[in-house]
């Protein structure tokens, strides 16, 4: 399922004008998104040959230690070892410094420093023996540092930490790891830590309004043409048509009350869905959010709709926004 938060920052980039100082920001992050989205994909594939063994990945734990917050990209949990999982998605030339801490990109001629992903995977390590510690665990952790773009290349030299790996050494790592712990005795049920990991996995809640320096204002009205990305749809009828490309599209007054939806929350009165929508036939619009609506409190001019889109169903066009841009 793609994150809600990624969902609505699709919805505030495309709702509010591109001159707006955060619209940068949001394609950055929204950037990020889709690469790490890719690298997720890629790490399955090479994850393949081991969970189809019943192991089951856990993909973003986000647990407290320490007085903080920590998150690890994968986690395999056998009944003797647990494996930490770093993946990283980056392209071109890769050297490291474990001495100095970093690591080097090298692409396009552009030299990015970075923190080294040993210090990174170690710090996960201590914190997680330190969340177990504190449940009644004491499990053996395992590290691995996993480079999953196939136009990557890693300067190897003799100091370079053994745990980085290409994606296609993933599972010999895994086997050799099976194979050193097997005369280790049981020390866990590997399903029961899953399930308490999952309860208390604390997907990281950002306020994007607040993140964005976003207030309702900010907001245009009317609703978005898919084809050309202008506010221009009017009604006609039921078919809306775009003013500037002159598309047609059916189904344009519902994405606009699911972009709505995203952005203000499910609570919407008739007089709001016609300022947001630009439609002036009050009764129209009433028909439309009676039949929408999950539920509405309030009577006449005071009623309260109540919206309730699915976030997995009904946010594919966003979707679509997204890989196209």
């Amino acid at each position: 399922m793609v994150p809600i938060k990624v969902l609505r920052t699709i919805a505030f980039k495309h709702n509010i004008d591109p001159s707006h100082m955060s619209y940068p920001i949001m394609t950055q992050d929204l950037n990020k998104y889709m690469a790490g989205m890719k690298g997720e994909r890629s790490i399955h594939f090479f994850l393949y040959p081991i969970i189809h063994k019943n192991y089951t990945p856990f993909y973003n734990a986000r647990l407290y230690a320490f007085g903080q917050h920590f998150e690890m990209d994968v986690l395999l949990i056998t009944n003797q070892f647990i494996l930490i999982l770093e993946v990283k998605n980056l392209q071109g030339r890769i050297r490291f410094d474990h001495q100095s801490g970093g690591m080097i990109q090298i692409k396009d001629d552009v030299e990015t420093l970075y923190q080294d992903p040993i210090i990174q995977v170690e710090r996960h390590k201590t914190l997680l023996q330190k969340w177990l510690s504190d449940r009644g665990y004491q499990v053996p952790i395992e590290t691995l540092v996993c480079f999953v773009n196939r136009n990557v290349i890693l300067d190897r030299e003799t100091h370079t930490d053994p745990r980085i790996i290409y994606g296609y050494k993933l599972a010999q790592k895994y086997e050799e790891l099976v194979e050193q712990y097997y005369n280790h005795s049981y020390v866990l049920l590997k399903e029961k830590l899953y399930n308490l990991i999952n309860s208390e996995n604390q997907p990281l809640d950002i306020t994007l309004m607040k993140k964005y320096g976003l207030n309702e204002h900010d907001f245009k009205p009317g609703i978005l043409c898919l084809n050309c990305l202008s506010k221009t749809m009017v009604r006609n009828r039921h078919i809306w048509k775009c003013q500037n490309c002159h598309s047609e599209d059916a189904e344009a007054l519902l994405r606009g009350l699911k972009d709505y939806f995203l952005i203000f929350g499910s609570n919407i009165t008739n007089e709001k869905a016609r300022s947001w929508l630009k439609e002036s036939d009050r009764h129209y619009i009433k028909k439309i959010l009676d039949r929408l609506s999950a539920d509405k409190t309030g009577t006449r001019k005071s009623t309260n709709y109540i919206l309730d889109f699915n976030y997995e169903e009904d946010y594919n066009y966003l979707l679509k926004l997204l890989n196209s841009s």
